[in-house]
C-alpha cells in the first residue's frame, strides 16, 4: 500500500489515485505512480483534454483523433494536428528555457504524430508588467518562445497577452502548434504486444524539466554518502558468503575438535616442559604466548562480526534505490555528488533570488545609491581641493608666462560640473543632486588665457598661438614637475615662434626642467641646444637609390661647431665659433 504522503507530492489527488488502483488492480509501482503523475499533471493535461475532444464528431465527414499524443481532425485524407501544453511553473522558475521547452515539446508532439508543423499560437497570462521580477518573467517567457521558434523556422502566427495581479508568481504559458499531413501517414501513439522495445531520445532537462527542481530540492545527501552506500551494499550481497567464512574461521581458530587454538596450547605445554630441560626453549614460550593472544582475538572478532551479520532483504532494495537515485543525479548534473551540491546551492541562490526578487532589487539599489553618495562626497572633496590649488597655479603660471615673454597675461582654471537627470545610468550624487561624472572626478576643467592686456580670458586651445602655446606647456610641466610622475617629456620644436632673449629663458627653464624628468628637446635655436647635457645629430644621407635617416651625438668641436650653425647657417668663421663657446658656457656657471 503506497501512503498517500507519497503521491501527494507527485500532485496526485485522493481520488486521481483510486482511479490509478480502478485502472491497474492493484497498487502501482513507484515507476508506474511516477508516469501517471506526469501524464495526469498540468504540463500534459491528458486526462483534462480527453472530455472535451470527445465532444467533437468521431465518423462521418469529419473525424477527431482522440487517444493520440496529440489532438486533432481529419477531412477527407488530410489531418490537421495540433497540440497545446502549459509551461507555467518550469517559465516561472527559468523563463527562458522553460518557455522555449514547452515550444519545443508541442513541436516534437506533432512532428511524432507524422506531421509537419506549420504555424504556433501562444496564450500569456503575467502579473503585473511594472513590477521588475514580472517584467524578468515577461521578457524571458518572449524570449524563450521566439528563440525557440526561429531555432526551426515554425512561425509564431498569433495569440494573446494578459497582464493581471492574480498571475502574481504563477504566469500562464499555454503555447500551442499545429500541423498537416496525409492521414494514411499518421502515426499513432498506441503499441500493443508484450516485449516491445522502448527507446528513449533526447537530451535531458534542466531545472525547468519535469521534477527537474523538486527532485535536486527535495533530495537529502552529502559528500561521502555514496562511498559508505556502497560499502555497505558490498557487504549486504554478500553477507551470505561472509557469514559462512567468518563462521569456518572461528570454527577452525577456537570451536572445533583439535582447533588451532587447542593445538598452539599443545604447543606451548611440551615446549614448556622442554624449557625445564634446556633453559634456552623460554624465548620460545613469549612468542608461543603471542600467537595464542592473537588468536583469543581473532576468534573473537570472528565471532562478533558473524553475530552481527543480518541479511535484510529491505535494506539491500533500498541502498540499491538509494545509489540508483544518487547516480541519476549525478549523470545530470556534472559527474559527481560534489557538483550535484555545488548545483543544487546554486540553483538555491536563484530560487531565493527569484522568490524575493523585489527585495533584492531594492537592496541593489540602496547599495547603488550609497555608492554614488560615497563617490560624490570623494568627488567634492578633490574638487575642493582642486579649486584651492587653481588659484596657487594661476599666479605661479602667470609669473612663469611673464618670465617666458608673455608679460601681460591672464591665466583662470575653469571648473564646471553638469547636473543630469536620475534616469541617466552614470551619475553621482553631490549634495542631493545628480552629476555627470568619470574616473577623474565630476569637474570639467578647461584653461582660459589672455595673452594681451585688456581682453578678457578664454578657451587656451582657442586664442592661443603656436609658439605661446609651447610657452605656456612649459611654464605649466615647470611648475608640476615635482608632482608630474611622466619620466620623460618631448617637446617637439618648443622654440617656435620664439628668438633671442625669450629663447634663452626657454632653455634655461627646460634645463630646469631636467632636474626631474629626462627632456628630450627638438629644435633649431643655439640657445636651447647650447644648454643641453647630450647633443644629437639628426641627418638625411642618401644611399643608393635611397634617403637613410640617422641620428648620432656630438662631442667636443663637432658639437661646438654644430651650434654655431644654428647661430650663422652653414658658413662658419672663427666670430661664430667663438660666439658659440661663448653661448654653451652657461650651461657651466
Amino acid at each position: 500500500m503506497i501512503e498517500p504522503k507519497i503521491y501527494h507530492e507527485l500532485g496526485l489527488t485522493d481520488k486521481e489515485y483510486q482511479r490509478i488502483l480502478g485502472i491497474l488492480g492493484r497498487d502501482p509501482s513507484p515507476t508506474e505512480l511516477a508516469m501517471f503523475s506526469v501524464e495526469w499533471s498540468e504540463h500534459c493535461g491528458y486526462p483534462r483534454s480527453r472530455k472535451y475532444l470527445k465532444l467533437f464528431p468521431q465518423k462521418g465527414k469529419y473525424e477527431t483523433l482522440i487517444g493520440e499524443d496529440a489532438g486533432g481532425f481529419i477531412y477527407d485524407d488530410t489531418a490537421i494536428i495540433f497540440k497545446m501544453e502549459s509551461h507555467n511553473h518550469p517559465s516561472q522558475i527559468e523563463p527562458k528555457q522553460g518557455a522555449a521547452t514547452g515550444v519545443g515539446g508541442i513541436i516534437r508532439d506533432i512532428f511524432t504524430a507524422g506531421a509537419r508543423p506549420i504555424a504556433c499560437l501562444d496564450s500569456l497570462r503575467f502579473g503585473d508588467i511594472s513590477k521588475p521580477f514580472n517584467k524578468y518573467i515577461f521578457d524571458g517567457v518572449i524570449d524563450g518562445i521566439q528563440f525557440y521558434g526561429n531555432c526551426v523556422g515554425v512561425p509564431t502566427v498569433g495569440g494573446e497577452i494578459y497582464f493581471n495581479d492574480a498571475y502574481e508568481g504563477n504566469c500562464l504559458v499555454n503555447v500551442m502548434c499545429i500541423g498537416v499531413c496525409k492521414k494514411d501517414k499518421i502515426a499513432r501513439a498506441k503499441a500493443v504486444g508484450i516485449g516491445n522495445s522502448i527507446i528513449y531520445a533526447g537530451s535531458k532537462t534542466g531545472r525547468d524539466g519535469i521534477g527537474g527542481c523538486s527532485v535536486l530540492a527535495s533530495a537529502e545527501f552529502k559528500e561521502g554518502e555514496e562511498e559508505k552506500l556502497s560499502d555497505e551494499l558490498k557487504i549486504l550481497e554478500n553477507s551470505e558468503k561472509l557469514l559462512s567464512i567468518t563462521n569456518d574461521v572461528y570454527n577452525a581458530v577456537y570451536e572445533n575438535e583439535h582447533s588451532i587454538q587447542e593445538q598452539i596450547a599443545d604447543i606451548k605445554n611440551k615446549i614448556l616442559e622442554l624449557s625445564k630441560i634446556d633453559r634456552s626453549f623460554n624465548e620460545n614460550l613469549n612468542e608461543v604466548d603471542s600467537i595464542l593472544a592473537s588468536l583469543v582475538d581473532i576468534s573473537s572478532f570472528m565471532r562478533g562480526y558473524k553475530d552481527r551479520i543480518d541479511i535484510d532483504p529491505n535494506r539491500l532494495e533500498e541502498i540499491r534505490e538509494r545509489l540508483g537515485a544518487l547516480n541519476l543525479l549525478k549523470k545530470k548534473y556534472g559527474g559527481t555528488l560534489k557538483s550535484v551540491l555545488e548545483h543544487r546551492e546554486k540553483i538555491g541562490a536563484e530560487f531565493e533570488l527569484a522568490e524575493n526578487f523585489s527585495l533584492k532589487i531594492s537592496q541593489l539599489e540602496k547599495k547603488i545609491d550609497d555608492s554614488r553618495k560615497a563617490c560624490g562626497l570623494l568627488a567634492k572633496k578633490l574638487s575642493l581641493e582642486r579649486k584651492t590649488i587653481s588659484s596657487k597655479i594661476k599666479k605661479e603660471i602667470e609669473d612663469a608666462l611673464k618670465y617666458l615673454g608673455i608679460a601681460d597675461s591672464v591665466f583662470k582654471v575653469k571648473l564646471e560640473n553638469e547636473i543630469v537627470s536620475s534616469t541617466t545610468e552614470n551619475f553621482i550624487i553631490v549634495d542631493g543632486k545628480n552629476f555627470k561624472f568619470n574616473e577623474h572626478g565630476f569637474d570639467n576643467i578647461e584653461f582660459f588665457i589672455s595673452t594681451n592686456a585688456g581682453e578678457d580670458p578664454k578657451p587656451l586651445v582657442k586664442v592661443a598661438s603656436g609658439g605661446e602655446v609651447s610657452r605656456i606647456m612649459l611654464g605649466l610641466k615647470s611648475i608640476l614637475a615635482k608632482s608630474d610622475k611622466l619620466p620623460i617629456l618631448i617637446f617637439d620644436e618648443i622654440d617656435t615662434g620664439v628668438s633671442g632673449r625669450i629663447a634663452q629663458k626657454v632653455g634655461q627653464v627646460l634645463k630646469s626642467l631636467a632636474s626631474f624628468h629626462q627632456i628630450i628637446a627638438i629644435t633649431h635655436l643655439p640657445q636651447i641646444a647650447g644648454l643641453s647635457d647630450y647633443h644629437f645629430a639628426v641627418e638625411k644621407k642618401k644611399a643608393g637609390d635611397r634617403v637613410v635617416s640617422s641620428i648620432r651625438i656630438l662631442k667636443g668641436e663637432e658639437r661646438i661647431k654644430e651650434v654655431a650653425k644654428l647661430m650663422s647657417g652653414e658658413k662658419v668663421t672663427e666670430a661664430t665659433l667663438s660666439s658659440a663657446r661663448e653661448l654653451m658656457g652657461l650651461s657651466k656657471n
